[in-house]
């Protein structure tokens, strides 16, 4: 919930970004981003979101076998991210699952990486979506911050306003297809 505003001081003030996801809380945050980037830009001060796999030495042969031509015309994508971290209902509410302070549950925090890395290796963009989500465990019990407790935990529960899983499909530029599915919520997969 502080990107924007530290984002936008340090490009205002010359220096090179790299944000974390999300980027903003709200689409005006980040219009806003925008606007400073582009002109911190044209001063030559660089910024970027965090988008890792990017670097991934398998995602960059993929994207070079595309390039080559090597894969033929694409006409389908998958692309899946399963962790398994909050599976458990004791789990405590922490910001992540927290919509005002995370911005977005498994959509926009592993989502985001499928989306981009699907971008970036077939050279192509996501043109549309038909997408739904879902929220296994509403109610978690606070974690100490929240309850503003010291040790021994929190008491009570709090409600949980992020996705837990999403599942989407879409079409890319090109025309082709594309399936997606990101999920804290596959048991047995830590970050797979």
């Amino acid at each position: 919930d502080s990107h924007a505003e530290i984002a936008i001081a340090a490009l205002e003030a010359g220096k090179h970004v790299i944000c974390e996801k999300p980027l903003a809380n709200t689409v005006t945050e980040a219009e806003a981003m925008v606007t400073v980037a582009e002109r911190a830009a044209a001063r030559g001060v660089r910024s970027m979101v965090a988008f890792n796999y990017r670097r991934v030495p398998a995602v960059a042969l993929a994207r070079r076998f595309v390039e080559e031509g090597r894969l033929g015309e694409l006409r389908h994508v998958r692309a899946q991210y399963l962790q398994d971290w909050i599976v458990d209902p004791e789990f405590p509410l922490v910001w992540r699952l927290q919509k005002d302070k995370a911005g977005s549950g498994a959509l926009g925090d592993i989502g985001s990486h499928i989306v981009d890395t699907a971008q970036y290796v077939t050279g192509q963009l996501l043109t549309g979506v038909s997408a739904i989500t879902e929220t296994f465990v509403k109610e978690r019990p606070l974690a100490e911050e929240s309850a503003g407790l010291s040790a021994g935990g929190g008491q009570g529960t709090g409600a949980v306003t992020v996705d837990d899983a999403a599942l989407f499909i879409g079409r890319l530029s090109g025309g082709g297809l594309a399936s997606f599915e990101a999920t804290r919520f596959a048991s047995g997969r830590k970050n797979a």
